[in-house]
């Protein structure tokens, strides 16, 4: 799990999901595309009957903007 403080250069704070959505269909790691982290976190939290409505609603916007 990535998670970025506010020390973090990624971190975006409480910007609008879009926002957050855009970051990360843009972005990558060393472990590659964070828009492929997002859409395989979602589905690990469905299997394991996990709801987050932060990744969730990240995951909609995701899947709405066209994948690189």
């Amino acid at each position: 799990v990535y998670i970025a403080t506010e020390k973090n250069e990624a971190f975006l704070g409480d910007a609008p999901l879009s926002d957050i959505a855009a970051h990360i269909q843009r972005s990558a790691g060393p472990s590659g595309s964070n828009r492929e982290y997002l859409l395989r976190l979602a589905e690990a939290l469905r299997e394991l009957s996990v709801y987050d409505a932060h990744v969730f609603d990240l995951e909609a916007l995701i899947l709405q903007l066209p994948s690189r």
